[in-house]
C-alpha cells in the first residue's frame, strides 16, 4: 500500500508515532509480557520508517532551495 502525504502531513505522523512510542515504552515497562514488548518493537520500527521518509522529503526540499539559491547567485552567507 502506498500513502501519499505532503511534508506537514508527514511531521504530524512523525510527532504522532513518537508520542505512541512513549506510550509504548511506558507500557513496556509498568506491564511486562511479550504483548507490549511486542507493540514496543513495532512502534520502535514504525518510528523510524517515518523518521527516514521525513529525513528523506526534507533532504529533497533542502537539495531544491540549494539549486535555487546557486541559480540565482544567492550566497549562503548572510552579508551585510
Amino acid at each position: 500500500m502506498k500513502l501519499e502525504l505532503d511534508l506537514m502531513e508527514l511531521n504530524s505522523l512523525y510527532v504522532a508515532v513518537s508520542h505512541q512510542l512513549d506510550r509504548a515504552k511506558s507500557d513496556a515497562m509498568e506491564y511486562p509480557s511479550d504483548y507490549f514488548q511486542n507493540e514496543l518493537v513495532r512502534v520502535e520500527k514504525l518510528v523510524e520508517r517515518v523518521q527516514d521518509a521525513l529525513y528523506a522529503e526534507c533532504k529533497v526540499v533542502d537539495d531544491m532551495v540549494a539549486e535555487y539559491r546557486m541559480k540565482a547567485g544567492i550566497s549562503m552567507i548572510n552579508e551585510k
